[in-house]
Formats: C-alpha cells, sequence, structure tokens
C-alpha cells in the first residue's frame, strides 16, 4: 500500500513539474489529471515488472511530450525540452537522496527524495525569469541531446550503485561529477538564453530606429507641405483679388491630382503593424507603386516584436523590388482568434520575371529573407502558400498565436 502512496505522489509532483513550465490553452485540471494518471499507470506497471532503468524515464519522457502537445501552445520541441528535463532532475535528486542515505541510514529513502524533487520544482518554477528565456530550436535539440545524454549515464550508474550496494567510491565520485555537469548546463542554459534575449534586445532596438527614420520623414515632409501650402494660399489670394476664377479652379484641379496620387497612410488598432506597413507604403509611394491595404487585428498581437517586423518586412520588400513600375501591392492582414492571415500581392514586372524568388536587386541577401521568413512560419506552427506567374506573385501565410 505504502509503494501505492509514494506513485500517486511521484506522478502528482511529476504533473506540477511539468505543467507549471508549459503553456496550458485549455482543460488545465484535465491535462494535469491525465499527466499525473497515465504517468501513475507507467510508473505502476515498472514496479510491477521490476522495470526501474531507462525505459521507465524514456516512457515518461514521450507519453508526456505527447499529453501535452494536445493541450498547449508549445512546439514539439519546447515541450520535449520541458520533459527530458524533468527527467533529469528527477535523476539528481535520487542522487543526492543517496547521498543522504549513506550519512543518515535510517531515513525514509522514499520521502526524502519525493521532498528534495517538490523543493527542488518549487524553486524552478518560481523563477519569474524562465517564461522569458528564448531559444531557437537547433539551440533546443542539441540541450535535449545533451540532457538525455546525461540522464542515460546517470541512470546506469545509479543502477550499478544499487545493484552491488557497498560503497563505492569510484562510482559516487562519477556520480558527483555528472551531477556538476548537470549544473554546468543549466549555467550553459541560462547564458545561451541571455545572449538570445540580447539579439532580441538588439533587434528591438534595430526597428526603433527603423521607426524613427520614418517619422523623420514623415516629419520633414509636412514642413515641405507646411511651406508649400503657404505659397499656394498666396497664389489662391491673388486669383480672387483679380477674379481669375478659372484659374482658381485649375489650380484646386492640379491639387487634387496631386493628393489623389500621394499615398495613404493606415491607422489600425496595432501600432507596431502601423509603423511597419506605413514605412513601407513610403518606401513604396517613392517608386510610384500604388499600395491598397485591408487590415483587421487588435490593438495586441501575440507576437515577439521583432519576429512581426521581420516577416513583414522581407514579404513586403520582396512586393515593393519586383513590382511593375507604376504598379499596384495589396496588402490584407486580418486577426482571427487565436490566427493570423497575412497576403501579400503585386504586379509582377513580366519582362524580368523569374520563377525562382529573387530579388533582382540583392539575390544574396533576398536569400536569406526567404529563410527568415519559413524559419518565422515553422516557428508559429505556420502554414504558407506562393503563386508566382508573369502577372502577379502571391504569398498567403497563416500564424498560430500562441
Amino acid at each position: 500500500m505504502e509503494w501505492i502512496i509514494i506513485n500517486v505522489i511521484e506522478s502528482i509532483l511529476l504533473s506540477w513539474f511539468i505543467s507549471s513550465l508549459v503553456d496550458i490553452k485549455c482543460k488545465k485540471w484535465l491535462y494535469r489529471f491525465l499527466l499525473a494518471a497515465v504517468n501513475l499507470s507507467i510508473i505502476t506497471l515498472s514496479n510491477y515488472m521490476n522495470m526501474y532503468d531507462l525505459f521507465l524515464s524514456t516512457a515518461v519522457i514521450i507519453t508526456s511530450t505527447i499529453i501535452s502537445h494536445f493541450f498547449t501552445y508549445n512546439t514539439w520541441s519546447e515541450l520535449l525540452l520541458i520533459t527530458t528535463f524533468e527527467g533529469a532532475f528527477s535523476t539528481i535528486t535520487t542522487c543526492f537522496t543517496i547521498f543522504i542515505s549513506l550519512q543518515w541510514s535510517q531515513v525514509n529513502l522514499s520521502l526524502i527524495n519525493r521532498m528534495l524533487y517538490g523543493l527542488g520544482t518549487y524553486i524552478i518554477i518560481k523563477n519569474k525569469n524562465l517564461e522569458k528565456r528564448y531559444l531557437n530550436k537547433k539551440v533546443t535539440y542539441e540541450l535535449i541531446l545533451i540532457l538525455y545524454f546525461i540522464h542515460y549515464v546517470l541512470q546506469q550508474f545509479l543502477q550499478l550503485f544499487i545493484v552491488i550496494k557497498s560503497d563505492l567510491p569510484e562510482i559516487l565520485i562519477t556520480i558527483v561529477m555528472m551531477v556538476l555537469c548537470i549544473f554546468v548546463l543549466i549555467l550553459l542554459f541560462m547564458e545561451i538564453s541571455k545572449m538570445n534575449l540580447a539579439q532580441e534586445e538588439y533587434k528591438r532596438l534595430k526597428q526603433e530606429k527603423k521607426n524613427e527614420e520614418t517619422l523623420s520623414y514623415l516629419y520633414d515632409q509636412l514642413k515641405i507641405t507646411k511651406h508649400d501650402l503657404k505659397h499656394d494660399f498666396d497664389l489662391l489670394n491673388y486669383y480672387i483679388e483679380i477674379n481669375n476664377f478659372e484659374k482658381i479652379k485649375d489650380f484646386i484641379v492640379s491639387k487634387k491630382a496631386m493628393i489623389d496620387h500621394m499615398p495613404t497612410l493606415i491607422q489600425s488598432n496595432n501600432k507596431l503593424l502601423n509603423t511597419i506597413i506605413n514605412n513601407k507604403i513610403i518606401q513604396a509611394y517613392a517608386k510610384n507603386i500604388q499600395v491598397e491595404c485591408h487590415i483587421i487585428v487588435n490593438e495586441f498581437i501575440n507576437m515577439v516584436d521583432y519576429d512581426l517586423n521581420e516577416l513583414l518586412s522581407n514579404i513586403l520588400d520582396n512586393a515593393i523590388e519586383n513590382c511593375l513600375t507604376q504598379g499596384r501591392i495589396i496588402i490584407d492582414i486580418v486577426q482571427e482568434d487565436l490566427f493570423l492571415h497575412i497576403r501579400v500581392k503585386n504586379d509582377n514586372d513580366s519582362k524580368n520575371f523569374s520563377k525562382e524568388l529573387i530579388t533582382k536587386k540583392d539575390k544574396e541577401n533576398h536569400g536569406f529573407g526567404l529563410k527568415s521568413i519559413k524559419r518565422i512560419i515553422d516557428q508559429y506552427q505556420g502554414t504558407y502558400s506562393i503563386e508566382n506567374n508573369e502577372k502577379y506573385y502571391e504569398i498567403k501565410i497563416t500564424l498560430l498565436l500562441k
């Protein structure tokens, strides 16, 4: 009966550990219950079959990852990193429990092990900066492999120690070294996270600089407009004094044509989106390209700012650079519940048309631009389609907003 209670406690702690580190999207308590119940079944079955080796921990990692996939917004790589980290962390607490048993042989090992696990879990989930850690997919998979390898080696040493049940200084020293490796890995993880956050901050500042340049351009245009308006009013006043209404009519018609040709800047609910698109509208206007926009978004779009900027900037740069002279670009962006739909279509220059989606000016950088677009689409579990012919180029993207 005692081992059943211990297994229940272990399953509840495991569920608490994992569910506290993921981004749950629905049915929180059902998710935690399933996580605990399924892992309790695996642990109980392993106890019944006397299978305490790597099979148990691997089965827990796989099942926890699969269950979490249906209840969270996290990607497969993020979930696998969390569950593998839990497995390594559980092995570490077991190592500490064995060290304690060597000093105090009368203690309840199972109780001490669960207490250490619970205390460590509490410390980890209370780390408010943990949620802000950002890792790219390649680094994530590398950490998963390292964590699983260390977890595997620790498991083997623990099995050897338990089977021999003797004072083996060499094994204990090795276990201590492996535990230290875990801590070094955690420190490395935190340093890599800081580097990623620094990169994110750099891109944010870069975007702010672009925003300032756009605002500066608009300010200069306003000063020019103000200067021109003064002369226009003087001219109109002169025509009125001499009663030359025909000249006034011609003047109004000419100004109306000029105003109609000027770009219309967007004013959606999202300020960042406004800045990005308005900047590109101005660039298109300088090349005599018309831009039509249909934007329906909320004030908050659940994307990292530099991801949104990088995605739209690359798409619109491609559209502007490949658009027909005096052509047209259509931009449709609609936010619908958890999805962001993006559609950009531009008139193609048939004379310079190529099936390869590479800009005329900068082939190398544009190649990186397309890779960046696909990376962000994958990052947000999105889909995309491209249609490219002699008349137009069109890209449609749907992203899952976490």
